[in-house]
């Protein structure tokens, strides 16, 4: 089961979303991702939900979904792996992979998502630990249900499930509809069962690596956005 602390009527989710950006300025033709990736921090809260559970939810930046690790800005993969590594020693129960559902999934885009979620570390560990979440949004006309997208994004999609166990679940983010997210609560707490409350933890010294890296390169960043207006007035 998920966490219960003595006197704490709730259980305790601790959950990671990681996946392909969905924002509407990283989408084809909506601007450069080369560009605008890698300038949002992970971010998150906590909150209670229908009483049961005491969620803490960390959003981690985005791949753009065609996207390899080798074409992904490295400041998205460091703070990836960042936004994962802030739960501490304590872990993640729960990394919920956001797919979108926009267009059937190809060979590249599923090789993306497998090569970016191993950049945790942890081995099979890290899909022990995954559940996919179909992003279905605007794409879909009417009111489709899970099975319906997954026969319409293609057989590389199934591939990804399967790496997780057969765990997905399908999320109509254009619509308010709490039930979708009760029953994905529950999905992630059967998931947690099977795991013996076993959490997932990024290996320290890839932590302490990526927090090293990842201020070096912030670094570099920042002394070329200060030398951009420098070289325009001399111009």
């Amino acid at each position: 089961m998920s966490e219960k602390p003595p006197g704490h009527p709730h259980g305790h989710l601790r959950e990671e979303v990681v996946g392909e950006d969905l924002r509407g300025e990283h989408h084809p033709g909506r601007g450069n991702p080369r560009t605008q990736q890698g300038h949002r921090e992970p971010r998150g809260g906590v909150a209670e939900v229908a009483g049961r559970w005491r969620v803490r939810l960390v959003l981690t930046p985005g791949w753009w979904k065609p996207f390899l690790p080798n074409e992904t800005m490295e400041p998205v993969k460091l703070k990836m792996i960042q936004g994962v590594a802030q739960s501490g020693p304590t872990g993640t129960h729960a990394l919920l992979l956001v797919i979108d559902t926009d267009t059937p999934m190809d060979e590249k885009s599923a090789r993306a998502a497998e090569q970016h979620m191993e950049l945790l570390g942890g081995g099979e560990a890290v899909w022990r630990h995954a559940v996919v979440v179909l992003n279905a949004g605007i794409w879909h006309e009417g009111d489709p249900d899970a099975p319906e997208v997954m026969a319409q994004s293609g057989g590389f999609l199934g591939r990804i499930v399967r790496k997780c166990g057969g765990r997905h679940h399908l999320l109509n983010t254009d619509k308010t509809r709490p039930g979708q997210v009760l029953r994905l609560l529950e999905k992630v707490e059967r998931m947690v069962d099977g795991n013996g409350g076993e959490a997932f933890r990024v290996d320290a010294a890839l932590a302490l690596s990526t927090e090293t890296r990842l201020r070096e390169v912030m670094e570099r960043v920042a002394l070329r956005q200060a030398t951009v207006p420098a070289t325009r007035e001399l111009l």
